[in-house]
């Protein structure tokens, strides 16, 4: 599992979590109860190809090794900004249409 990912399917989902009580003897610590937590994933395979199609049941998640329970699962596909530099010089001149067929080519499969 990459929780990690630039883009494609991400699953979010929320966990209910119990009430933490605060201690008075640390310093400059800030304390919140939270009840409910944001985790998101992006799922790979072993060809780094986005796994599609996954449910709630196809998760587990632990706080201290104990199994939380996922209140909310929701899966979705994200945007992604992406750059591209290539080298035009003139030594690299006779790589040029080969370089911008491969982007045109990148550019049309990146989202499938």
């Amino acid at each position: 599992m990459d929780f990690g990912g630039i883009g494609g399917w991400q699953w979010r989902f929320l966990l209910v979590l119990g009430q933490e009580q605060s201690q008075k003897d640390e310093p400059f610590t800030i304390r919140e109860d939270v009840n409910l937590v944001s985790l998101t994933a992006t799922v790979t395979d072993q060809s780094r190809l986005y796994v599609k199609g996954l449910k709630k049941e196809d998760f587990v998640v632990s706080e201290d090794n104990v199994p939380q329970a996922i209140a909310v699962f929701e899966s979705q596909e994200v945007p992604v900004s992406i750059g591209i530099v290539f080298d035009t010089s003139g030594s690299r001149e006779d790589k040029i249409d080969d370089v911008q067929d491969a982007v045109k080519h990148f550019a049309k499969t990146v989202n499938q």
